[in-house]
């Protein structure tokens, strides 16, 4: 439930389109979404280059991600798949 990857020291929650739904963003250059209720990963985001420090819900289907270098990424929840570099 939940669990914790060594290498992770910081994480962030930002509540997705679904009460039930939780996105996490961390160190290691990854985003996840967790089902809060079970604290099952549904899915793992990779394509950063370094820490994600933020997330932001869009939409029902699309969040959007960035780091300190500025970069931002526009991703679909559902898929998983970066549709925009910014």
């Amino acid at each position: 439930m939940f669990e914790k990857n060594k290498n992770v020291f910081e994480w962030r929650f930002v509540k997705m389109y679904s009460t039930k739904i939780l996105m996490s963003t961390s160190v290691n250059k990854t985003k996840k979404t967790w089902h809060i209720e079970t604290g099952q990963l549904l899915k793992t985001f990779s394509g950063h280059s370094d820490w994600v420090n933020f997330v932001l819900k869009l939409s029902n289907e699309l969040i959007a991600s960035c780091l300190d270098d500025k970069i931002i990424k526009v991703w679909n929840i559902n898929t998983g798949i970066c549709l925009r570099t910014i």
